[in-house]
């Protein structure tokens, strides 16, 4: 009887931390869905800039700005705004911050200043990967995140990659 007792709390046990461990993964998976796809509409609304005055740039690795059409005419520049995706590795978040048209350069740059960084997801591991490709225009989107960021992945620390390339219009040839 307690051998049988033994076995069933045994898998009870095992089948509480699986679930915990998918548990987890889906909330990671659910986020980090919801991060790429607000990134991916943001570059469908971005500009046709020139290489001069682009609608997409990558000042370094870990920081994306997209320059968004406003709510006016197709290319009305007056209604434009940047927006900023920047990941911030000691929090292991990734902020996204907003510079309106009105503060926007001739030279496509935001003048003003930008606004307080929002935080959309947390538990980033690595540094979220923005690349931006001139020649084709095609943006490059890497974001892996984990439970535990600090720990390795593991049974108990799942961990969830995704990858994303977007057609940029931000170049006109």
């Amino acid at each position: 009887m307690g051998l049988i007792i033994l076995a069933i709390v045994a898998v009870d046990v095992g089948s509480r931390g699986f679930l915990r461990t998918s548990d987890d993964e889906s909330t990671l998976q659910n986020e980090t869905n919801f991060i790429m796809e607000t990134i991916v509409k943001d570059l469908g609304k971005s500009f046709k800039g020139t290489k001069n005055n682009p609608s997409v740039k990558v000042p370094s690795n870990d920081t994306l700005e997209i320059r968004n059409r406003g709510s006016g005419a197709a290319f009305d520049l007056s209604n434009s705004k940047w927006v900023r995706y920047q990941f911030d590795s000691s929090a292991k978040t990734i902020k996204q911050q907003t510079c309106d048209g009105a503060s926007i350069s001739s030279e496509g740059k935001c003048s003003g200043s930008w606004s307080n960084p929002q935080q959309l997801i947390r538990n980033i591991v690595t540094a979220c990967v923005f690349n931006f490709d001139t020649d084709t225009a095609v943006v490059g989107i890497t974001i892996t995140a984990r439970a535990k960021p600090s720990e390795n992945p593991g049974q108990d620390n799942p961990e969830v990659i995704l990858e994303n390339s977007v057609s940029s219009r931000s170049i006109s040839r």
